[in-house]
């Protein structure tokens, strides 16, 4: 097999070099194709509002290459995206497709750059989209308001269920199916921006008013932190009926790092997808004076790395990335909730972050289908393999401390090679 390996450092970015087999006597570890984990769905990221008004301002020649870097073979390569059903905060202002309360007047005219960046992304490989609600519509809620939470009123279920069931009818009509969907996003934050409190039992009661309506869309359960993943979950599937109704469970990572909980969740349901469908860098709670000096730090590639191996090793099948651009300062948000993105353009044109190639590093070269392949920490660097369906392998690593020589075996091959200080390695095995 022909090997590759792939390292990126604070300093640089995707230097490649070739690995050639030796004859180690001592290795750190065999990768045993044989002893297959879970099966990855793949990578992508959110194609908010707020990206496509970015994206809107480039020219010709720079959307091509922003469409290259995010969807190319050689780019992110990605195969997953997210939408947002109505507004969310990374929108310039609130919006839903419908006012009228037997939805005559259901448009998504709004959204028509969204669509259209998507079909384009559709051409390029089999392309699947999650959709998430950030809110019901203002009169379904007894807040009155689609921000600072509130609940959907007892006798607005099945209205709310109609609508994002003539979502799916409208863009499957428009040329995206949507594959798969959380109803509401966070349902336990309040927040000044777009946001609904569900308990688990509200969340259930809706999922399977849902699911009777759109029985073809996977339904993803909870879509907010892995912290109380557990605890979430059980009683969300306590009605077996509630349970069947959805397909899988979706999670973000905005807390102190919880993989544990991904664990217990994948061996409590292990017929259960699950699915990392929003992270960032969220810049206002790194240096709220200046926050964008905190743009193109290392450390959130580090942060990237460390959280993708770590989930995946726990059970996790795949990762949407939140928005895929920004405009410099990290937005337009408007609440001012500013995040980095791993691209990002404004004046000084196209900026990629290190973000970008963390993801890069699992996105190019772990294919849908990939089967995941546990190995040990090594001289703690924290690694994990997939076995591709054209028959290639790759090794992933993240290596925080000095650099450390590491050696394996893989297809009865031996192979050493040393694994840079503070870096994120791909290695890559075709025949």
């Amino acid at each position: 097999m022909k090997a590759i390996q792939i390292t990126s450092t604070k300093d640089s970015y995707f230097v490649q070099e070739e690995l050639r087999p030796c004859k180690q006597k001592s290795i750190d570890f065999v990768l045993d194709s044989a002893q297959k984990g879970q099966s990855m769905i793949g990578f992508g990221g959110a194609v908010t509002d707020a990206a496509i008004s970015v994206y809107e301002t480039m020219d010709a020649a720079t959307k091509k290459r922003f469409f290259n870097l995010v969807y190319g073979e050689q780019g992110l390569a990605y195969n997953l995206a997210r939408l947002t059903i109505g507004s969310c905060d990374f929108s310039a202002s609130i919006y839903d497709y419908a006012s009228k309360p037997d939805l005559s007047d259901f448009s998504l005219k709004h959204d028509q750059p969204i669509i259209d960046l998507v079909k384009e992304a559709q051409t390029e490989r089999p392309f699947h989209v999650m959709a998430s609600c950030w809110s019901p519509l203002a009169q379904y809620k007894d807040n009155g308001d689609k921000s600072h939470g509130g609940h959907l009123k007892d006798d607005c279920y099945a209205a709310h269920a109609d609508y994002l069931a003539h979502y799916v009818h409208a863009m499957e009509k428009a040329g995206i199916p949507i594959e798969a969907m959380t109803i509401q996003n966070e349902p336990e934050a309040v927040q000044t921006w777009e946001s609904c409190l569900f308990n688990e039992e509200q969340e259930a009661r809706l999922a399977k008013l849902l699911h009777a309506r759109v029985p073809e869309v996977a339904l993803f359960a909870w879509d907010h932190n892995r912290d109380v993943l557990v605890r979430r979950i059980t009683n969300t599937f306590k009605d077996p009926e509630a349970e069947r109704a959805y397909s899988g469970i979706a999670y973000h990572w905005y807390d102190a790092g919880c993989s544990e909980e991904i664990r217990k969740v994948h061996a409590l349901y292990p017929d259960k997808k699950i699915l990392f469908s929003e992270g960032c860098v969220e810049l206002l709670n790194l240096n709220h004076d200046h926050p964008e000096q905190a743009i193109g730090n290392f450390d959130a590639a580090i942060r990237y790395a460390e959280n993708y191996l770590k989930d995946i090793k726990a059970g996790s099948q795949g990762f949407i990335d939140w928005n895929i651009l920004l405009d410099l300062k990290g937005g337009p948000n408007h609440v001012g909730n500013y995040c980095e993105a791993p691209l990002m353009y404004g004046n000084l044109g196209l900026r990629i972050n290190p973000s970008y190639y963390a993801i890069k590093h699992f996105s190019q070269f772990v294919k849908e289908g990939a089967c995941f392949l546990d190995f040990p920490e090594v001289s703690q660097i924290l690694g994990a393999g997939f076995a591709n369906p054209d028959g290639s392998f790759v090794l992933v690593f993240l290596n925080k401390d000095i650099e450390k020589p590491i050696s394996f075996s893989i297809e009865s091959q031996t192979y050493s090679c040393y694994i840079k200080g503070n870096s994120i390695t791909s290695i890559v095995f075709r025949k």
